[in-house]
């Protein structure tokens, strides 16, 4: 059995308009602590990051629930507490 392969470029993509852009509208912005937290919560997408040194980390949410994140071991406490307070489940990381 033969299994064609077939080359793949971004230009191809381009001409065949299988390139989405995606684009966040974040809904949902607070500040506690040192860390800025933004979520979309139509994309069920957020993210934090420490405005005093940069580190950054991704936020994943199911039903305004989170259920993943990214760029820590550990959510910070601030972070933790900025998802509630803007009004979304944070159990996952505790």
């Amino acid at each position: 059995m033969t299994i064609a392969r077939q080359s793949v470029t971004l230009e191809s993509l381009k001409r065949t308009k299988e390139v989405t852009k995606m684009t966040y509208n974040f809904d949902h912005k607070i500040v506690v602590g040192k860390y800025q937290v933004q979520i979309d919560s139509n994309a069920q997408y957020g993210f934090f990051e420490n405005v005093v040194d940069g580190g950054e980390g991704g936020l994943w949410f199911t039903d305004n629930e989170l259920v993943d994140y990214d760029g820590y071991y550990e959510l910070p406490e601030s972070v933790i507490v900025a998802i509630g307070q803007l009004g979304f489940n944070p159990d996952y990381a505790k």
